[in-house]
């Protein structure tokens, strides 16, 4: 439950962001969203996602942020047919 509410006020904030980058409520989204989603990555195992950056991001001094972003599709996809319901 968390995790899914985290990545809906991160869906809902980031756009507000991209078009009002100083408006406090959008902030506050995205704010209560990553802190969401950072309480489920600290209560649980890593995900194929994070692990899967973390090695490639180790291995080859990759950016962090710009690693997850580019793999988490590729993960998203991967794990759709599991949780269909969560995607």
């Amino acid at each position: 439950l968390m995790a899914e509410d985290g990545i809906a006020a991160l869906a809902r904030a980031l756009p507000r962001i991209v078009v009002a980058p100083a408006d406090p409520s959008a902030r506050r989204d995205a704010l209560y969203g990553a802190w969401l989603c950072g309480v489920c990555l600290g209560a649980v195992g890593m995900s194929l996602h994070h692990k899967l950056c973390h090695v490639l991001g180790g291995m080859f001094d990759l950016p962090h942020a710009e690693t997850h972003a580019i793999v988490l599709p590729h993960a998203a996809a991967y794990n759709a047919a599991a949780a269909p319901d969560a995607m």
